[in-house]
C-alpha cells in the first residue's frame, strides 16, 4: 500500500489556493517566508493511520490541520477564515490524484485561541479523511 500524504496535501493546497475568495483576503502557504504580513492560513500537522473495510478494502485515515493565524483584535477575522477553509474543503468535496479516493470526510474540530504574545489570534480547523 502507498501513502496517500502527499496526495492529500497536494489536492488540499491546491483547492485552498484555487479559491480567489479566500486568497483575497488571506495568503496560503504550507512554509510562511519571513516577516510575512497577518493573516495568512497555513497547512499544519498530519496523522494517518491505516484502516480496514469489512470488505476488506483498506486505506489511510487521515487527520490533517489547517491554521489561520491574524493580528486582527478579537476573533472575527479568524473565524471569518475558518469558514472559508471550510467552505473550499468541503463543497465541493475533495478529489485526489494517484489512485486514491476519499471516502469520508468531515470537520472533526475548531478552535481558536489566543497565541502567548497576546496579541496574535489563532484559529485551527482539523479535518479528518478516510482514503482508499
Amino acid at each position: 500500500m502507498k501513502s496517500a500524504l502527499g496526495i492529500l496535501q497536494t489536492a488540499i493546497y491546491s483547492r485552498l489556493k484555487s479559491s480567489s475568495t479566500l486568497t483575497s483576503k488571506a495568503p496560503i502557504f504550507d512554509a510562511v517566508p519571513e516577516n510575512q504580513p497577518f493573516p495568512y492560513v497555513t497547512l499544519g500537522d498530519e496523522t494517518a493511520s491505516d484502516w480496514m473495510l469489512p470488505a476488506l478494502q483498506t486505506g489511510q485515515e487521515v487527520v490533517t490541520d489547517v491554521h489561520i493565524w491574524s493580528r486582527y483584535p478579537g476573533y472575527k477575522e479568524t473565524k471569518d477564515l475558518m469558514s472559508l477553509v471550510i467552505q473550499t474543503l468541503t463543497e465541493p468535496p475533495l478529489t485526489l490524484d494517484g489512485g486514491f479516493h476519499i471516502s469520508y470526510a468531515r470537520v472533526d474540530f475548531q478552535e481558536t485561541f489566543r497565541d502567548p504574545d497576546g496579541i496574535t489570534r489563532h484559529g485551527v480547523v482539523r479535518f479528518r479523511f478516510k482514503i482508499a
